[in-house]
């Protein structure tokens, strides 16, 4: 998802999901609302926060196929994440053909501008009580919006400390053959190093129904080149029963299935609520301190659906959140 060469049919069968694109959502402890950046088209910004006075960590979060896919698809996934205390700001830009070194530059923006005061005036004008922690930022996104994520901390780290991948794709075409504006070079390493949890699922490599020859992530683009070539520390884990669409809400999957392969006998709530626990457990271990969340990271026995793990911890046996950038991206390889 997020490729040039189906971008828009993608987002046709995205925006077009039943008024999805145009909801505002509003769920126990939780509320929604959207906002615009001034300026020339940037992303349209989706507020998700506890109903509480108290102040939570905040997390950056860019949608799929290069940010088109509408922050409302994924309602259900941000609504239990922030309610396990975090104020989400998620980010969309429905209809732009993506160009990702000017959504990177435009996702530092918009993270410039939170840190200038004008989220917690927004929080405040749309009466949510949740108090944003930037001290505290994660960076997150699904499929594409990775592209984009990675390209902005390979600019520039901002204050980004921990970063999220949920089906991380790179790449400007389904095979490859398009490299300009690729993040990745496989057999280097990335040029910043920050903590990482990759999330991913079984059913990525396969074909779909309309593409049967390719797949919604294709492998080479996918989950491994993003492993591979991470300079700080990672985990990941591998949801093998579920797929790329799957953390969407059940609405949307059911036209998305048609273009990315899902089972339909698997329990989706309880695998976005996997992901959401997941990315809690990970957060939660890099900021508070808790080695003994990293150790559930990689305990099979600890997930409720059933995953395959890897981790590589840099050699470390101490974790600080922070995003430090390393100069001369060439000069660095694979050992």
């Amino acid at each position: 998802m997020g490729v040039p060469m189906w971008t828009f049919l993608l987002a046709t069968t995205f925006l077009g999901v039943a008024g999805a694109s145009a909801d505002l959502y509003e769920a126990e402890n939780a509320m929604n609302v959207s906002v615009g950046i001034e300026g020339e088209p940037k992303y349209q910004v989706h507020i998700f926060a506890p109903k509480s006075n108290k102040s939570f960590p905040t997390i950056f979060f860019v949608s799929g196929i290069g940010a088109n896919v509408p922050v409302g698809g994924y309602s259900d996934l941000l609504t239990r994440l922030a309610n396990k205390g975090y104020v989400i700001v998620a980010l969309d830009r429905p209809g732009m053909i993506p160009n990702y070194p000017k959504e990177a530059r435009d996702l530092s923006d918009v993270m410039v501008w939170a840190k200038q005061g004008n989220l917690d005036k927004e929080m405040i004008k749309r009466k949510l009580t949740g108090i944003a922690d930037l001290q505290r930022t994660t960076v997150m996104a699904q499929s594409a919006g990775n592209h984009i994520v990675g390209q902005a901390m390979a600019d520039s780290c901002q204050y980004a400390k921990v970063m999220v991948m949920i089906d991380p794709v790179d790449g400007l075409d389904p095979f490859g053959i398009d490299t300009k504006e690729n993040l990745i070079t496989p057999g280097k390493k990335l040029n910043f190093s920050i903590p990482a949890l990759l999330l991913d699922n079984g059913l990525d490599p396969k074909g779909t129904r309309l593409f049967k020859s390719v797949p919604c992530m294709p492998i080479k683009l996918g989950s491994p080149r993003w492993y591979n070539a991470w300079r700080g520390p990672i985990w990941h884990v591998n949801a093998t029963a579920y797929g790329h669409v799957d953390c969407l809400d059940d609405s949307w999957i059911r036209t998305a299935g048609l273009l990315c392969p899902s089972n339909s006998k698997t329990d989706k709530p309880a695998y976005r609520e996997h992901l959401a626990a997941t990315a809690h457990l990970f957060i939660q271990a890099i900021f508070d301190n808790k080695p003994e969340n990293l150790l559930l990271l990689e305990n099979k026995s600890h997930f409720a659906v059933d995953v395959v793990l890897e981790h590589d911890r840099k050699g470390l046996t101490k974790f600080e959140p922070g995003c430090t950038s390393v100069p001369a991206y060439s000069e660095y390889t694979l050992v």
